[in-house]
């Protein structure tokens, strides 16, 4: 499964976000369910990583901004559309070209596409674990004051597009924005990431894996009836 649209998504009115007023920002796709022809458009995008606090690109159009960072981009080659309605579904066959412009190797791409996947994966994850740590302080309260500084130092949040100074810590949240930046970098541009870019990706990935499995141990001190 590449992306799911369905018209069960919720349709929540579009608001202003930080500094974008909302008149910018792309509503999401949604089939619709009236009568009649309808033209609906894949962005080429995989499903959008779960993440704590979108950005948005500086090229901006009006009604029609996206938010960043948006899924994978998809592979050139053949895939298969599905339409459903209750209990009957249609397929048809959807071949992806590569713009003729861009002179990439399909292995290139490939490369990027894997170092994508990896980021939206380790995005999703971390956006998930700080929302356990929030329930867990929540749960904590001022009972248990050690364990809730614990949970903190896992939560404590940085100010996005800050430089993180070698001698601070690395938390959830921090890492959250580090691991947004680098996939909106790694899908920037139809090429291989750089020498300069895996490294960053690859030191931010095995960071994360620290910090999730740290996580899950504190997370069964926290809350020993969870699994």
């Amino acid at each position: 499964m590449v992306r799911r649209f369905s018209s069960d998504a919720p349709r929540s009115a579009l608001r202003d976000e930080g500094n974008v007023p909302r008149y910018w920002i792309r509503p999401p796709a949604i089939p619709s369910r009236e009568a009649g022809f309808h033209r609906f458009v894949w962005d080429l995008h995989g499903e959008p990583p779960e993440l704590l606090e979108p950005t948005f690109p500086i090229a901006a159009v009006p009604a029609n901004t996206p938010h960043e960072p948006r899924g994978p981009w998809a592979l050139p080659g053949r895939y298969t559309v599905r339409l459903s309605v209750g209990s009957w579904s249609s397929t048809q066959p959807l071949e992806v070209g590569l713009d003729p412009r861009v002179k990439t190797r399909l292995e290139d791409l490939r490369k990027q596409h894997d170092l994508a996947l990896r980021l939206a994966d380790a995005l999703g994850r971390d956006t998930r674990a700080v929302a356990e740590v929030r329930e867990a302080r929540a749960a904590v309260g001022r009972t248990n004051p050690g364990l809730d500084a614990r949970l903190a130092a896992f939560e404590t949040t940085g100010r996005r597009g800050q430089r993180r100074r070698s001698q601070e810590s690395r938390t959830l949240t921090s890492m959250n924005a580090e691991l947004s930046e680098l996939l909106v970098h790694v899908e920037e541009v139809d090429a291989a990431p750089t020498e300069a870019l895996a490294r960053a990706a690859e030191s931010a990935l095995r960071e994360i894996e620290a910090l999730l499995s740290g996580w899950a141990q504190l997370r069964a001190e926290a809350n020993p009836r969870r699994p």
